[in-house]
């Protein structure tokens, strides 16, 4: 037998386990510091009752990381518990104003050839967009996607800039 090689697997074994068991206390830790503070500041496009859904499971659940702050889109039918701060048209012109760190993109009501160059330029700023893709588009979507109280939702990646402005900012 060789004693080498048993003491590489027993350094293993516990190397495995002391990368689980710190892995389990970072989560911990990181659920536990969300729920005591506010989140994360996030615009929500859209009005209806999809956008009130995931609004209002935000605010429930500050395990997200995310709180919601207003509504872009129409005025709502319903009693939001976040107000509407301006129409889904004013997207960029509301990112401007109420600098978010997240945006979460219902079903706007907005043409996509109108949305998706903003959406584009608002990922330009660093603000991180979540788009809750439609149902045809749920078979493309691989693994990226995330579930706010059962509604899927996609983070995009950042704009390829975004990657660039970080590596300079590290050579700085």
């Amino acid at each position: 037998a060789d004693p080498h090689g048993a003491e590489s697997a027993l350094g293993a074994a516990v190397l495995l386990v002391a990368v689980m068991l710190g892995r389990s206390a970072t989560y911990r830790t990181l659920r536990r510091r969300r729920r005591r503070r506010p989140g994360r500041a996030a615009l929500v496009v859209g009005s209806g009752d999809l956008a009130i859904h995931l609004a209002e499971a935000l605010r429930a659940d500050a395990s997200y990381g995310i709180a919601p702050v207003g509504f872009l889109g129409p005025p709502t039918l319903e009693r939001a518990t976040v107000p509407v701060l301006a129409p889904a048209a004013d997207l960029e012109r509301a990112v401007a104003r109420y600098k978010p760190l997240h945006l979460i993109v219902g079903f706007s009501g907005l043409p996509d050839a109108d949305l998706v160059p903003a959406l584009r330029r608002v990922r330009r700023r660093g603000v991180v967009v979540h788009v809750v893709p439609r149902l045809f588009e749920l078979s493309t979507v691989r693994g990226a996607t995330e579930t706010i109280r059962g509604v899927p939702v996609v983070r995009l990646r950042p704009e390829a800039t975004q990657f660039r402005r970080w590596a300079e900012i590290g050579r700085a």
